[in-house]
Order: structure tokens, then sequence, then C-alpha cells
């Protein structure tokens, strides 16, 4: 807990020194990401267990000191990777926005969306179907598969598909995956908007 950072100042945690201009202050990078890198006691779901919540969402994992390349569990990223400079983190996209559906491409061994055909046919310049000559389509219109958001900046009431996850009965019950203080942070900042800054002058973190 102790290299998580507090949403308030010492003397705002304090009673004897709390005053009216507190204010708790929830950035993603700073608050929200180390729970997904803090090291815990072992978690097993199904077969797969781990110490920290990257241990099975992320892109890779180390076998024998080699990288190897997955498919997050549960389509769901919760590494600190950013695209490009000034970007979210993956993290926060993937838990607020959702994404696409992924793949594991078996000739490449890289990551790549999934595509699943609609039933129609892409057309040439004329705007006839393309087709071999028994008239089977030889170029069908492929499109992605969403994965719905786990989490709504609408709130922690509209965010029941996380929250549950971590519930009585639910795959990640129990105060190995996230402690109830980690849980009512996280609902006090998805009720505040899930902002990724709610200090904008804060620096952002590298990746």
């Amino acid at each position: 807990p102790d290299t998580i950072p507090a949403p308030t100042p010492t003397a705002c945690r304090d009673q004897s020194s709390w005053n009216s201009n507190c204010r708790v202050v929830i950035n993603y990078e700073y608050h929200i990401q180390p729970f997904w890198e803090r090291e815990r006691a072992a978690m097993t779901v199904g077969a797969a267990t781990a110490t920290s919540c990257i241990g099975c969402h992320s892109p890779s994992t180390e076998v024998d000191g080699n990288t190897l390349v997955r498919v997050p569990d549960a389509q769901l990223d919760l590494t600190r990777i950013k695209l490009q400079a000034n970007a979210r983190m993956t993290s926060y996209t993937e838990l607020t926005a959702g994404d696409n559906r992924q793949i594991l491409n078996a000739e490449t061994g890289l990551l790549e969306d999934e595509l699943i055909p609609t039933g129609e046919c892409n057309v040439d310049i004329d705007g006839n179907p393309i087709v071999d000559e028994d008239g089977v389509c030889t170029d069908p219109v492929l499109v992605t598969v969403p994965v719905q958001a786990s989490m709504s900046r609408n709130g922690a009431r509209a965010s029941a598909r996380f929250f549950n996850t971590f519930a009585p009965g639910g795959s990640h019950a129990g105060s190995n995956f996230l402690n109830d203080a980690e849980l009512k942070l996280l609902s006090e900042w998805l009720d505040t908007n899930g902002r990724y800054y709610t200090n904008p002058f804060e620096m952002a973190l590298t990746q």
C-alpha cells in the first residue's frame, strides 16, 4: 500500500487536521493504474494463477525466460502502455471505452483484431459482387468484433459488469484480488465521471 499514493494529502487523512479545503484528487495514472500492477497473494481463476492483475490481463507473459505473446484474459489489457506520446494508458481505454476482440495470428505470432464475415460481398468498381466462376464470393465484407467496456464513466452503479466480478460468487471474489479500500476508491472515481486526470496539472507518467 505504501507504493500507491493516497488521493488526499496526509493532513486531510488525519481527523484532527482535516479542513473544508480538503479534496479527493484521483488521477488515473497515479492512483488507479498501480492497482493492476500491485504484487498480491496468489490469485487463481480457473487454471490461471498470478500475483498481480497484469499477470493475466496483459498481451504477453514470461515462460522460461522467453516472452510469449498471448490474448489477455477476458480480452482485457490492464498494462500502462501508451500507443503514442501524451496518449492515455491502454488499461484506461480498455476499461472505460472497450476495444475490438483480438486473436493470436498463428503465422505471425502477433495479436490482431478478429474479423468476421457479415454475409455480404465486396463489389468491384462497377458495383458487381466479387465472385468466382461458380458465383461464390471471394472477397467477403469483414468487420471487427467489439468488446464491451468493463466500466462506465456514468458511475459505479452503471459499472456492474466490473464490480460483480469481485462480489461474492464472482470469479474475482476475495481480498486477494481487490480489497475493500481499492474497490471503494474505484467506486468514488467512477462516481466523479472516471476522469483520466482530476488535476490536469499533474505530470504524465512514462510507460
